[in-house]
């Protein structure tokens, strides 16, 4: 870290070599802005997957570059341990600040965990450092819609006046689609407001096409050779599996069609039951696969599927469509209508649109993607170039660095 730098101070539960597409996102975002003179610093959490040989340091250090981890005391996935944790770590991010705040230029809040606004009311009342508030998945409306609190509750009355507060009080709002703009902006009345659409991204160099011949997953998993359509990532309550499950079962006696479920999550278990339950022996499953591995999973897909369930429009925007893109793979959009990835996949024709429970007409356009490969490269090619051209690590990296510089130039704190 350099003295004369100006400091930004990052905070998100999850980041590498966590599986969560928030922290790998952030990685890149903050190797990008370390690059350019500003001294970052990440405040996370440990990591806590049993397939890593060895956990990471506590406090990492590179040139501009600092990752700060608290420990995490319980490791089950249920709702309550996340509860504890994220709660735990929301009180440790409070301590520190309080410790360097005359050190801090710029605070980066994120939706994770999704309490962590509070932190950041506290923080601003106390101290009044200028901050940025990005939003993956909008709570506490992400709790209502799944039916764990209603909306009257006391808990969810409080969540939205903190929302309120930090919302207007922060000099930077981020989004990823626009969908999620429009709510925002109604529901807390800010117009007024810089809400800046930024989608996610993925780095085009390391995941870029590659020959189901020269590909190892590939020859692993599907020494068949058959149609392949994956599922990749988050396995969350706001995610449409029920619909993938269904056009498996349909498609039971199609040999020549495979379904393969990477990733893990709230519905993990409902998957692995589901297809027990149904004897789907066109169905596997497999957990998060490390980093190095990933541009080699994409890339063996024929389709890849890209969901939101019919609850959870304008709530979240899935950053896993980049990725597949970027292997040249056509993308089954399972959504409700006006979602940023319904509109996203007609608009560029890198793909289809379903809405929620069409397994018929998903099985049937399965089916057709298998026969006509002309059409699945020429979707697959169109994908390609729409994320060089709009979803780069460059391009949206630039547009982060350019929001950050308005608040960390030497004239400014």
């Amino acid at each position: 870290m350099t003295k004369n730098n100006k400091k930004l101070l990052i905070i998100n539960q999850f980041f590498p070599p966590d599986f969560a597409a928030t922290g790998q996102l952030l990685e890149s975002i903050s190797n990008f802005i370390s690059a350019k003179n500003i001294d970052v610093e990440i405040l996370t959490t440990m990591p806590n997957y049993s397939n890593l040989k060895s956990k990471p340091l506590k406090i990492e250090k590179g040139e501009n570059l600092m990752v700060r981890r608290f420990s995490t005391p319980l490791v089950s996935k249920g709702i309550m341990s996340k509860l504890i944790n994220g709660i735990l770590f929301s009180i440790k991010v409070f301590f520190s600040i309080i410790l360097k705040n005359n050190k801090i230029d710029l605070i980066l809040y994120t939706s994770e965990p999704p309490f962590i606004n509070l932190t950041a009311l506290i923080i601003n009342k106390l101290f009044n450092i200028s901050f940025i508030y990005i939003i993956y998945d909008l709570y506490p409306d992400v709790i209502v819609k799944n039916q764990i609190l209603k909306r009257g509750n006391i808990l969810i009355k409080f969540w939205e006046k903190v929302n309120q507060y930090v919302f207007s009080t922060s000099k930077e709002i981020i989004v990823l689609d626009s969908v999620m703009a429009n709510k925002i902006k109604k529901k807390y009345h800010l117009y007024k407001n810089n809400i800046n659409i930024l989608p996610s991204f993925t780095n085009t160099k390391k995941i870029k096409p590659i020959s189901k011949k020269e590909n190892w997953f590939a020859k692993k998993y599907n020494p068949g050779n058959k149609f392949v359509a994956i599922y990749s990532g988050n396995q969350g309550r706001c995610h449409d599996l029920k619909t993938i499950i269904e056009t498996a079962l349909i498609l039971k006696k199609t040999t020549d069609i495979y379904f393969i479920f990477i990733g893990n999550g709230y519905q993990n278990k409902f998957l692995n039951q589901k297809i027990l339950e149904l004897n789907l022996d066109n169905c596997i499953t497999m957990d998060y696969l490390d980093k190095k591995d990933i541009s080699y999973s994409l890339n063996s897909a024929d389709i890849a599927f890209v969901t939101i369930n019919e609850k959870s429009n304008g709530l979240i925007a899935p950053s896993k469509i980049y990725g597949h893109l970027a292997a040249g793979t056509p993308i089954a959009a399972i959504s409700p209508k006006n979602t940023f990835i319904s509109k996203l996949v007609k608009k560029e024709k890198f793909g289809k649109w379903f809405k929620n429970g069409e397994s018929k007409k998903l099985a049937s356009w399965l089916i057709e993607m298998k026969d006509k490969k002309h059409l699945s490269k020429k979707m697959g090619a169109s994908g390609r170039k729409y994320v060089e051209e709009n979803a780069s690590e460059k391009i949206i990296c630039s547009k982060y660095l350019n929001i950050f510089e308005k608040y960390l130039s030497p004239n400014t704190k």
